[in-house]
């Protein structure tokens, strides 16, 4: 089954998935994606600083259907609903029996804020 990277604005709800495994993609990177959508917030940078970390963390891994990956947003941030990504599919919980899931699997990292980072201290 496919997998993708949720990531979720806190701002405004919206979701953006990156196609690939969670361990395959760098906090670096995960927090660059974050930063370009949230600067259309116009935050201060403090509040953007802490927000993106946060995108950041809170990325899951998801397995999905064939059909399910191939409707995923990954072309641009976009509303939760308009999406179809359930609520608590960004929060790391199982959901619904839409071919749609969070991983199971232990060896699957999820982005837990206490997961360790890769690239040594916050950027």
């Amino acid at each position: 089954m496919p997998r993708a990277v949720l990531l979720a604005c806190p701002v405004c709800d919206a979701v953006l998935a990156i196609r690939s495994k969670r361990a395959e993609v760098s906090k670096r990177s995960l927090r660059a994606t974050a930063k370009r959508h949230l600067i259309e917030h116009e935050l201060i940078e403090s509040k953007a600083a802490i927000r993106k970390h946060a995108v950041a963390a809170n990325a899951v891994e998801v397995i999905v259907s064939p059909e399910e990956y191939q409707r995923l947003p990954v072309d641009e941030w976009t509303d939760r609903d308009a999406a179809g990504i359930p609520d608590d599919a960004v929060s790391g919980h199982e959901f619904g029996s839409d071919g749609v899931g969070s991983s199971s699997d232990p060896a699957v990292e999820t982005g837990s804020p206490r997961s360790a980072s890769k690239e040594g201290p916050s950027q």
